[in-house]
């Protein structure tokens, strides 16, 4: 069940060591949730056991042999059935409490998480050259705050409800095979019919919550694009044109939607279905093992079908999260690509102090290239400016003036040549003291 998902939770990727870095300062958290699920399943246990001798108290079978160790009174059968009836709400009651700890716990980690990385992911957007940020859109960066952190607080969500539900599972399990071996193996069928239903649903789960990740990209970019251009837009009446531009995004983001909606829903059918199947196998074997006897075969048999309930519940559960962990692949790939940003795409840090112009600039022979699949912007482009003297920059649209100003500024770097600030690289000089002498 859990290896079509182990690739995304344990790979080696920036994201992933983003979210461990962030729980590490997190550690108070981890531990109250994870011993308040441990608690949970210890009492789903107990809670269980106090069931089961209760009917077979009711029932007509003997008491516990502990009993008579416990400084209670003498108490008839149906004492013994209320009491033991009355524990068993206790310790659920106490089962609520964990239950509710363990979930605010999680929700709380993954709300101070979230924070903290929308910090870490404005800073890592901060930190890129203007070079580098300017090839993405306005709407892939809002994108990637907003739904950067996102992927983050549901990976860490699931991730524990994930891991809460298999432990409740594997007690259901144990309490199965405590009261017979036998009665563990129809007890599979929901179990195996989860794991079938995962190996065949994750991979296209990831995939297609990839497509759908790319799909509502593409529809922020054009509709911050649109938002941006209002003016635009006004000015030369294209509204029909701006609604045609987001038409098939649109239809290819919906196209994406449904069908990754129909792969989600499928679980819950199967999850329906597999255990009226297995009650009537459950029922038959019990009869089985414990014979005709009613103090033998009821106790037994309402446990069994407590616990069988209650573990498709949480298969259930686990199936739901294991899903919504692959359905969250694509929104963590996504943060990948802007946390795994090569260092030679950041901006230039610290260089010589810059205290003001002493004699002039100069620019010999400077290229500027955008992109490598471009043509040259700039070329062998060389003038000198003294200091305290006025130039102005004058062409058509396209000729360069804006170029040369991001060179000046040290926006970009010259794809070829130099430019010397009182005879040392503008490269080498601390762009914040440069550019805190700058009038722009």
């Amino acid at each position: 069940m859990f290896r079509p998902v182990l690739p995304t939770v344990l790979r080696q990727s920036p994201s992933r060591r983003l979210i461990l870095a962030t729980a590490r300062g997190q550690r108070a958290g981890l531990a109250l949730h994870l011993l308040t699920g441990l608690l949970l399943a210890l009492a789903e246990g107990v809670t269980l056991a106090l069931v089961f001798l209760a009917i077979r108290q009711l029932a007509g079978g003997a008491s516990p042999s502990w009993w008579a160790r416990l400084p209670l009174p003498p108490l008839p059968a149906s004492g013994v059935f209320l009491t033991l009836l009355a524990a068993a709400v206790a310790v659920q009651g106490v089962q609520s409490i964990a239950q509710y700890i363990n979930q605010v716990t999680l929700v709380d980690l993954a709300a101070r998480c979230r924070r903290q990385l929308t910090q870490r992911l404005q800073q890592r957007i901060l930190d890129l050259s203007y070079a580098s940020v300017s090839r993405y859109r306005a709407g892939d960066l809002i994108d990637h705050l907003s739904q950067g952190p996102e992927a983050v607080r549901l990976q860490i969500q699931h991730s524990g409800q994930a891991l809460l539900a298999a432990l409740l599972a594997l007690t259901y399990l144990l309490i199965l095979l405590r009261l017979s071996p036998w009665l563990l193996l129809p007890a599979l069928g929901p179990a195996l019919a989860a794991a079938w239903l995962q190996r065949r649903l994750v991979p296209a789960l990831g995939a297609g919550a990839r497509r759908v990740s790319e799909a509502q990209v593409h529809v922020t970019a054009c509709l911050t694009e649109q938002i941006h251009t209002l003016r635009l837009l006004h000015t030369t009446a294209s509204y029909d044109a701006a609604q045609q531009v987001l038409e098939q995004p649109l239809a290819r983001l919906e196209a994406c939607q449904r069908r990754q909606g129909r792969l989600l829903e499928l679980s819950g059918p199967l999850g329906a279905f597999v255990p009226v199947l297995v009650v009537a196998l459950i029922a038959a074997v019990a009869l089985l093992v414990f014979g005709p006897r009613p103090a033998a075969v009821l106790p037994g048999l309402a446990t069994v079908m407590l616990a069988l309930q209650r573990l498709n519940v949480r298969l259930g559960g686990l199936v739901y999260h294991l899903q919504q962990l692959a359905d969250n692949r694509g929104r963590l790939d996504r943060l990948d690509g802007i946390l795994a940003a090569p260092a030679d795409v950041r901006r230039r840090q610290g260089g010589l102090p810059f205290s003001g112009l002493r004699r002039g600039l100069v620019l010999e022979a400077v290229d500027l290239r955008y992109d490598p699949c471009q043509p040259l912007a700039l070329q062998q482009v060389s003038f000198a400016i003294d200091r305290g003297q006025v130039t102005a920059l004058v062409g058509p649209s396209g000729s360069g003036k804006s170029s040369i100003a991001d060179l000046l500024v040290g926006l970009r770097d010259p794809s070829g040549g130099r430019i010397l600030v009182d005879g040392i690289d503008l490269t080498q000089l601390d762009p914040l003291s440069w550019r805190a002498r700058l009038g722009v």
